[in-house]
């Protein structure tokens, strides 16, 4: 049986962590208003980097009112019907939601497409072995955190590799965020300030992070977004406020010039001449 142990990371952030792995021209943030502080953390990166951002969330009513750059889109869809085709990005961040996930590998698979050869995925998740968790487990019979009724599946080291290699990455790194949340007054340990000799608490830390890679060339090829409809996985055309599959009377709306790709935004009525 395989197993797999965290490369030393101490003390940086699962922000700092994504924003010094990924890479440009063009990078998709999953989740993006869901975690503000990453998007804004990823804004502020490719402002100085001159990269393109783009954004997907499923909260249409929060896209609306989210303020962004003129080098930042925004996208409403759903992750696990990616409504992004072929060679899209150089990059992807899943930051928190692999576990919510019913189908992950799917998912991975449908990134794995959206992402360039030479591309990057990078993502975290909470970690099944955090130690603050098992502690509150055992001392108080407090399940904190897999009590989560939106956490479906939770991850280890092992478990992630495995995810990820079978949806096709390669080049796979594996840590932790060097945290550990005790619950003692919101007592946080980061484990870069411990002595060399406990170092292996690493493997404890609250978030297992993830950088992949996709096969192909050695750096990402110019990508161009490929908007795609999540139903049939066909390409979309813009008329007007609408997106249209060529061939087909499925359309999807644009609102406040946001495109709305989740599969209940579909309209399947017949087409009017434009």
């Amino acid at each position: 049986m395989r197993t797999f142990g965290p490369t030393i990371h101490w003390g940086r952030s699962r922000y700092q962590f994504a924003v010094e792995n990924l890479v440009g021209p063009h990078v998709l943030s999953v989740g993006n208003i869901g975690d503000q502080g990453a998007w804004r953390a990823l804004l502020k990166a490719a402002s100085a980097h001159q990269i393109e951002v783009w954004g997907l969330d499923y909260d249409l009513e929060a896209a609306i009112t989210l303020q962004q750059p003129q080098f930042a889109h925004q996208v409403v869809g759903d992750v696990q019907r990616l409504p992004f085709g072929e060679d899209s990005f150089s990059a992807v961040w899943m930051g928190q939601i692999t576990e919510h996930l019913y189908t992950p590998l799917t998912t991975l698979q449908l990134v794995y497409e959206a992402l360039v050869p030479g591309g990057v995925l990078v993502l975290d998740t909470p970690n099944v072995y955090e130690l603050g968790r098992m502690m509150r487990w055992i001392f108080r019979g407090e399940d904190s955190m897999l009590g989560d009724p939106t956490h479906v599946i939770f991850y280890s080291f092992t478990s992630i590799y495995v995810l990820l290699e079978n949806a096709g990455f390669q080049s796979i790194q594996l840590t932790s965020d060097g945290k550990i949340t005790l619950g003692f007054a919101s007592t946080v340990i980061r484990l870069q300030t411990v002595p060399r000799a406990l170092h292996f608490l690493e493997r404890f830390g609250s978030h297992i992070l993830a950088v992949a890679r996709k096969p192909g060339a050695s750096a990402p090829t110019h990508p161009i977004a490929r908007l795609v409809c999540p139903i049939t996985r066909q390409p979309l055309v813009r008329e007007n406020e609408k997106l249209y599959v060529a061939g087909s009377n499925i359309s999807y709306p644009i609102r406040n010039g946001i495109p709305c790709l989740r599969p209940i935004d579909a309209d399947k009525q017949t087409r009017q001449p434009v």
